[in-house]
């Protein structure tokens, strides 16, 4: 079952599991919170509609393509996260385990939590470049709160210079 070739199944399977004494994997579709649609391979579209969860334990998650950053994250996605409420440089790794318009669940290394969709925001996990800079921006935005506002174009430039030297308050 873990060597499922998923760009051979219906394009909106979410999930695959067997169903016991079969080696056969089915596939399926979450439609409401209690129903949905399965489909056995070598058929075409969804077979039929089952309410309740499926037989099959444990469900193996369809692999999500990485996240860009553009739109929302999809459902197995990694990415960084902040909640409108925490500090502006609080941006917690997760994975994306349930989404819609309304809310997500994220799982993080302390647990599954649940969210409001207006109240968070998502970014792609950032690179080992963009931590550094956002650390330079933090050293010079540091350093100008000890100097004269009508001096700071020019002594910014300076302390981009130096932070970039790699100097650093003691």
């Amino acid at each position: 079952m873990e060597d499922i070739d998923w760009s051979k199944i219906v394009k909106d399977a979410e999930f695959a599991g067997s169903i016991s004494g079969e080696q056969l994997p089915v596939f399926y579709k979450n439609v409401t919170d209690s129903s949905y649609e399965y489909h056995y391979p070598g058929e075409g579209g969804w077979s039929g509609k089952i309410i309740g969860k499926p037989a099959c334990v444990p469900l193996i998650l369809r692999p999500s393509p990485s996240w860009n950053g553009q739109g929302l994250p999809s459902v197995g996605a990694v990415c960084e996260m902040r909640h409108d409420s925490w500090h502006l440089n609080n941006w917690p790794k997760v994975t994306v385990k349930y989404a819609s318009a309304e809310y997500f669940i994220t799982e993080d290394g302390a647990g599954e939590q649940h969210w409001h969709a207006h109240s968070v925001k998502f970014r792609p996990i950032r690179t080992p470049e963009q931590i550094a800079a956002d650390e330079r921006e933090t050293a010079i935005n540091e350093l100008r709160k000890h100097i004269d506002p009508r001096a700071s174009a020019i002594a910014a430039g300076i302390f981009d210079c130096m932070t970039r030297l790699g100097y650093r308050k003691p």
